[in-house]
């Protein structure tokens, strides 16, 4: 409040007034106080309370809340299992982990660099747990075997770099993670293999020897007792080839596909390969069964357990 007003003020409040000029003064002190009303500072004004601000408050429309999104359900026929996945970090093995991850199975990765694993698969906070190591060397495929009751073969090889390699990873290693899956009790060893092991002139062999050494792979784990389920998938994508669809699955036994004429010869997605390697676990039918699989977009729709039944009869 300015000094001034407030000696005016005050003056006109202490001045004695004459019954005659009383109605002036009052006049006059009525005058001083709407100006001082007008010039007081603004911070002196009181605190708006809560009763006058409720009001404007309840007027104002309230935003509705998003609902969370659903969680996603899990199979529960998955319940129990443990799995150890051979190659991990491959393109077909990765698919493999995303699909045990997503039912909620553990998985144990198996690979050759731990770091590069976990740029590429789901973390520990999912239930992967990474494991380094080589499928030559047996001494470490035991101990990472331990508790896994189911195990998946995803091994994949580079030839042109490492002419040994199909020896050496697709059949050598293959024997020690059976070995391994035998120590640990495993009930069920899925191995992914390919068209054409049954045919001399598939051009894996001819060039490489990859079929022949996958077959050699697949006889020694028929022989090792342990259920299994080989899936021979064809020609092996991430995603469908330029301008066609993905197709359904096409599920056959074995030596259907590969060289043409006399085979027909396909692609798959490795999602769908590994679709068909975790149903295996689950379906009776396809335990100690050999199964051939493409995609075409003119197959009908069915689910990966009528395919394995329909082997069956």
């Amino acid at each position: 409040m300015h000094f001034c007003t407030a000696q005016r003020v005050s003056a006109a409040r202490a001045a004695p007034a004459s019954p005659h000029c009383r109605p002036r003064v009052r006049a006059a002190v009525s005058r001083i106080q709407r100006r001082v009303v007008v010039r007081a500072d603004p911070d002196d004004a009181p605190a708006a309370t809560d009763a006058d601000v409720a009001p404007q408050a309840s007027r104002a429309p309230s935003k509705p809340e998003t609902p969370p999104a659903p969680a996603e359900q899990k199979d529960p026929r998955f319940k129990g299992f443990k799995a150890l996945v051979v190659g991990a970090s491959g393109r077909t093995g990765r698919e493999i982990v995303k699909r045990l991850v997503k039912e909620g199975v553990p998985v144990r990765a198996f690979v050759r660099d731990t770091a590069k694993a976990r740029e590429v698969l789901p973390g520990e906070d999912e239930g992967v747990e990474f494991v380094k190591g080589d499928v030559n060397q047996l001494q470490g495929l035991a101990p990472a075997a331990e508790g896994c009751n189911v195990v998946f073969i995803a091994t994949s090889t580079a030839p042109r770099t490492d002419p040994f390699g199909p020896f050496e990873v697709e059949y050598e290693g293959t024997k020690n993670v059976v070995a391994a899956a035998r120590m640990a009790g495993a009930i069920h060893v899925v191995l992914v293999s390919t068209i054409g092991a049954d045919d001399p002139f598939f051009f894996l062999n001819i060039f490489f020897g990859i079929a022949f050494w996958k077959k050699r792979a697949e006889e020694h784990l028929q022989r090792s007792g342990i259920p299994y389920t080989i899936v021979r998938p064809g020609g092996l994508r991430d995603t469908p080839a330029r301008g066609s669809s993905q197709g359904n699955i096409v599920m056959e036994g074995p030596n259907t596909f590969g060289t043409p004429p006399k085979r027909q010869v396909g692609s798959i997605l490795r999602s769908q390969v590994a679709d068909v390697c975790v149903e295996a676990i689950l379906e009776p039918t396809a335990e100690n069964r050999v199964v051939e699989i493409i995609a075409s977009p003119s197959e009908p729709s069915k689910s990966i357990a009528e395919l394995y039944r329909a082997q069956s009869l």
